[in-house]
Formats: C-alpha cells, sequence, structure tokens
C-alpha cells in the first residue's frame, strides 16, 4: 500500500487570532500581555512533551476558547480536502 501525502498546517496564529484570548488572560491575571509569554511556552513545552512522548490536556476553558478562535480577517475562508 502506498503511503498517503500528509499535509501540515500551522494554524495557531497563523490563521487563527490569537489576540481574542487576550480578555481571557486580562481577566485571570491583570495583564492582556500575559497571553504571548504564555502561548511561547505552550509552544516551547509542547514540542518537549511530545518528543517525550508525554500528553498533558489543555485545561477546560482553553480548550473551549481555542475551539471559537476566528481567523484573522486576511486569512482564506473555505474548506480544502486533499484527494
Amino acid at each position: 500500500m502506498a503511503a498517503l501525502p500528509l499535509i501540515v498546517f500551522d494554524v495557531n496564529e497563523t490563521l487563527l487570532d490569537l489576540e481574542t484570548l487576550e480578555p481571557t488572560f486580562q481577566r485571570i491575571f491583570g495583564e492582556k500581555n500575559a497571553m504571548r509569554l504564555w502561548f511561547a511556552n505552550l509552544i516551547l513545552y509542547s514540542a518537549a512533551l511530545t518528543v517525550a512522548g508525554c500528553y498533558v490536556p489543555f485545561r477546560k476553558e482553553l480548550t473551549e476558547r481555542f475551539s471559537t478562535m476566528p481567523p484573522h480577517p486576511e486569512a482564506p475562508s473555505g474548506t480544502t480536502q486533499a484527494t
């Protein structure tokens, strides 16, 4: 069986507008800029945990926020399917 092609998309911050999370960080930490530090650490530790073979779930509120995050206005709309 031939291997299927693999396409990987970087959606966080590239297509999705992370600034929509700033009010949540403002409420929790009293500073909206805390989101940028959190996101940088999220990328760093996610990569480290993946390499180590560990899985750590998001907190419920962040999971809900990420699932409803809108794209940047300039991001292309619609869906594309690979065939």
